[in-house]
């Protein structure tokens, strides 16, 4: 049996459109025809409950508790490591033109002294302190292979 809530209570929840709305205003992309916006507030801890209201296809609507902001901030910053939503595809095109520009930076390895080693895990510190993102040896790795296959060995210490 579902309760009913009284005013203030009601204030703080928002339907599904409502409360994408109210991520997109706080720079929370998620794609407005997803059908498996429970599974985003789950996995989010997002509150939400069944409404009074059914829709017109005869389904009970949830509706969702509005967010704090430490909260909006704790999701944005999991969705920018997510390589799979909208914010973290952002995010990687970013990385991948950084860990280029990095690179194509570095001297050859003859132009720089013998203590001067430069390795792959150099380059993704370097990217993930610029960005405030994860970056891996292993994006660098990739992205590297893709686009300079044939200045790796010019640039970059191979790790013993």
């Amino acid at each position: 049996m579902i309760k009913t809530m009284n005013k203030k209570e009601e204030d703080n929840y928002l339907t599904k459109n409502e409360m994408l709305e109210f991520l997109k205003k706080k720079k929370i992309l998620i794609d407005p025809d997803t059908k498996n916006f429970p599974r985003f507030a789950r996995k989010h801890r997002i509150v939400f409950k069944k409404s009074n209201k059914v829709s017109s296809n005869g389904v009970t609507a949830l509706i969702y508790k509005k967010q704090s902001e430490e909260k909006i901030l704790e999701i944005l910053e999991k969705l920018k490591n997510t390589n799979n939503s909208l914010i973290g595809r952002k995010i990687i095109k970013k990385k991948r033109k950084l860990v280029l520009a990095v690179f194509d930076k570095l001297k050859n390895k003859e132009d720089r002294s013998l203590d001067e080693k430069i390795y792959r895990h150099d380059i993704a510190n370097k990217v993930a302190k610029k960005l405030n993102v994860k970056t891996d040896r292993q994006f660098v790795r990739h992205v590297l292979r893709e686009k300079r296959a044939y200045k790796l060995d010019k640039k970059l210490n191979k790790p013993i």
